[in-house]
């Protein structure tokens, strides 16, 4: 086991390049303020950086690691770090330039290059905020965002990457994190009037305060999404039950086709649904490696040696034919938690693969990775039954559990204030200010 070392409010240690991502050479340019260099005063303002096996060369010297620490005031002082990645492994992934405060740090690891970046929680979760939604976003919804992003940091029950060294890393398998390019001064009062703000589930835990895009109308339970309760998180009906969306939960195979494609859409006032956020409005209130769809109802369509070319090379199924895709459970937002996949093999016999969890469902089915696991399934087949096309029409973006981001911010648009949408989000907790 390693060991976890404990978060510190006063410095976070945030993974913005990791092993990973296999970067041989790192490229920083000091855009602001001076910098001591592993305690040196240094002029050069643009630095190259490159592995030589467990050190870290910058065309001087090999040393182990590299620690850039701003020299006088560090609330003037950043670092633009070149070429980083955003969304790992999603369809929205990309290269970003990131415009760092505070410390820097880059070291080899076996081999290739890690560049971790040392700030204040309070500094780094304005920079969470603009980059999981925009700056844009009305000041009651970047005051929820904000103290869920506190919540799960200070819970601390996903420390991913531990063996790191880091508290998290800059990307949606914790948190985004861009520094501080997007920030703006709405968020920076998100930040303050919610200082130390956290929600204290009544058992007196930290609420592990997950969150996702957009739930499609029904937040999911973390029971659908981790295998077990979070306390504070609940599945709830994402708006007020004045068009019917409240009789769909839970969503079940026999009510999966109408909740994602129903005439009830038109009117619905679910939070985050087109009528409440216009899909023309959303792209300046998303992060800005977001596509720009809300995706509340998406569709996808694959003719069948389409899926098959799919699914062999990200589950290396060997299959000649797609025969059928069932999915045997679901959560109570009609996300798909079991997906059973038949298929006739290059020797043409008959297999099934079962494939559990909406994320790795979300993977097989996706060039990329599909918006959700809530689908309903449609398939087209020809007079010999074989399958010629496969469609899903779906609901959400995202996991769907815990805070609904474009929800939230639907409740936001309404006027709702911050802490009515968090306890929409999260059951019998309190907000409370918490120290070091």
């Amino acid at each position: 086991m390693p060991v976890v070392r404990a978060i510190s409010v006063s410095a976070m240690r945030i993974g913005i390049i990791l092993p990973e991502d296999k970067a041989r050479e790192v490229r920083l340019a000091i855009a602001d303020g001076a910098y001591r260099v592993n305690g040196e005063r240094s002029d050069a303002r643009n630095w190259i950086l490159r592995s030589a096996g467990d050190t870290v060369d910058d065309g001087r010297r090999r040393v182990a690691l590299i620690r850039f620490e701003p020299d006088r005031d560090p609330s003037q002082s950043t670092i633009i770090v070149r070429n980083c990645r955003a969304g790992r492994g999603f369809h929205w992934e990309q290269r970003i330039d990131l415009m760092l405060p505070g410390v820097v740090e880059v070291q080899s690891c076996d081999g290739v290059l890690m560049v971790v970046n040392e700030l204040p929680l309070e500094t780094y979760l304005p920079c969470v905020i603009t980059a999981e939604m925009s700056g844009q976003c009305p000041l009651e919804f970047l005051k929820a965002q904000c103290v869920t992003a506190r919540s799960w940091m200070l819970a601390a029950t996903e420390r991913k990457h531990a063996k790191l060294g880091i508290d998290f890393c800059n990307d949606d398998c914790c948190q985004r994190f861009q520094g501080i390019s997007a920030l703006s001064e709405a968020a920076k009062n998100a930040t303050q009037a919610t200082t130390g703000q956290v929600m204290i589930h009544e058992t007196g835990v930290v609420v592990d305060a997950n969150y996702s895009k957009c739930c499609g109308g029904i937040v999911e339970s973390p029971e659908a999404v981790w295998g077990r309760s979070k306390p504070g998180q609940y599945a709830v009906v994402d708006g007020p039950d004045v068009d019917g969306v409240g009789r769909f939960f839970p969503v079940g195979a026999e009510s999966m086709a109408e909740f994602v494609d129903g005439d009830w859409l038109k009117q619905t006032c679910a939070y985050c649904s087109p009528n409440v956020v216009p899909d023309d409005d959303l792209p300046r209130y998303l992060g800005r490696v977001d596509d720009g769809g809300g995706h509340f109802r998406w569709r996808v369509v694959y003719e069948a040696y389409e899926l098959a070319d799919i699914l062999n090379r990200k589950r290396d199924l060997s299959a000649s034919r797609i025969w059928d895709l069932q999915v045997t459970r679901r959560g109570v937002s009609g996300r798909a938690t079991n997906l059973e996949i038949l298929y006739d093999d290059n020797n043409h016999r008959r297999r099934s693969i079962l494939i559990e969890d909406q994320y790795r469902i979300r993977d097989a089915l996706s060039r990329s990775f599909l918006y959700s696991s809530a689908f309903d399934l449609r398939i087209e087949r020809s007079e010999d039954g074989w399958p010629v096309r496969f469609e899903l029409v779906g609901a959400g973006w995202g996991h769907g559990a815990g805070l609904c981001q474009i929800g939230a911010l639907g409740m936001g648009i309404l006027g709702h204030d911050y802490r009515t949408i968090l306890h929409h989000y999260f059951e019998s907790m309190r907000i409370e200010v918490v120290t070091e």
